[in-house]
């Protein structure tokens, strides 16, 4: 065999053996990225389940808080029934920032909570306020999940929507 031959054959074998490792890295790489977006999809709705469970199923601490006192946040009077006055201080009265880093579990997500009427669709209003809480998402390039949770609020159906978002 010729000098220039086993050089060929060399860098033919060289070449598919990288070649080989560059596609095992890539089908791993793949196999996290799906796995990873997968684990996010399932704990933002966990999240928001979570944060929708705690507003329409606990009355929060003490029973009658108010925006000074509040030691558990909750807005039911009983279960999926909202408390008008609990109701009234979260959508005109909380701070957002402070709200969600003391009584409310989204992570590393932003929300946005609302109170609609079940027979319209329409945001609840709320002395003369939209019943909206939080940060709503300014952008289509957002990954985000909704659960709404069926709810009564003044004696109508409504239903409470939290929406936790972040950008992509």
């Amino acid at each position: 065999m010729d000098r220039g031959q086993l050089v060929s054959i060399e860098v033919i074998v060289a070449f598919l053996i990288f070649l080989s490792i560059f596609t095992i890295f890539q089908l791993f790489l793949n196999s996290f990225y799906r796995q990873s977006s997968q684990n996010l999809d399932e704990k933002a709705y966990l999240l928001a389940f979570q944060t929708s469970q705690i507003l329409s199923t606990s009355s929060g601490y003490p029973e009658n808080w108010n925006s000074t006192n509040l030691t558990y946040i909750g807005l039911a009077r009983s279960r999926n029934v909202l408390d008008e006055r609990k109701t009234r201080i979260f959508f005109t009265e909380l701070n957002y920032n402070s709200t969600i880093s003391l009584y409310l579990p989204i992570g590393s997500f932003d929300a946005f909570i609302l109170l609609r009427n079940a027979s319209n669709n329409e945001i609840v209003v709320i002395d003369g306020k939209n019943a909206t809480f939080g940060l709503q998402p300014n952008s289509t390039k957002v990954f985000s999940v909704n659960v709404r949770t069926p709810v009564f609020y003044a004696e109508n159906e409504c239903f409470l929507d939290v929406v936790l978002w972040r950008e992509k």
